[in-house]
């Protein structure tokens, strides 16, 4: 005798290795199964996601061992003070226009940098990983500036409304689909 489970979709038995329901006809596969195409492109996304963070961390520890390397063949390191590189200003509109006149020269003065963007807050959202972020207006009708934020700026997050006018500091990433992306946002000021 062949095994049997319930359809969840009308409860009635069907056969376990059934992929549709052949009393109301449902597709009983599980969701991913069925939407394989979006869940190719969320693989391929998340990949992405980690590959890339993985670079960027192999690329900051080729750094600092450079840095150590270069501290060492010095005389007299302990009188050297430590340099902090300044944090760019720029209002959300203008950073969007670099990016938009040239990605390649935009990345090569901001990415990686710290920044504080200026800008009215668009959105207050989540991201689909459930991370908060913000957007401030960078152009008038596509782009903006996609502030993803820290969870110690949830509270603060909350507290704001569009239109409000909020400086923000933080990593800035690159450009990503239509948005130039800052990480690790801390909000400074609003208006």
């Amino acid at each position: 005798m062949e095994t049997t489970k319930k359809c969840p979709l009308c409860a009635k038995d069907i056969p376990e290795q059934a992929k549709k329901c052949p009393e109301c006809q449902g597709d009983i596969r599980n969701w991913f199964v069925r939407h394989w195409i979006i869940t190719t492109i969320l693989v391929f996304f998340i990949l992405g996601v980690v590959l890339g963070d993985k670079d960027d961390k192999t690329e900051n520890t080729t750094q600092q061992q450079s840095e150590q390397s270069e501290q060492t063949n010095e005389p007299n390191v302990k009188n050297k003070k430590a340099t902090t590189a300044p944090i760019i200003k720029i209002t959300s509109r203008k950073l969007y226009s670099e990016y938009k006149e040239n990605e390649l020269s935009a990345d090569n003065k901001y990415k990686g940098k710290t920044i504080e963007v200026s800008g009215t807050v668009n959105n207050i959202k989540k991201d689909f990983l459930d991370n908060p972020y913000i957007t401030i207006k960078g152009d008038q009708y596509i782009g903006d500036i996609q502030c993803m934020l820290n969870d110690s700026e949830n509270a603060k997050a909350a507290a704001l409304k569009k239109g409000s006018y909020i400086s923000i500091t933080g990593k800035l990433t690159g450009l990503i689909l239509m948005n130039v992306t800052i990480e690790n946002c801390k909000k400074k000021i609003i208006h």
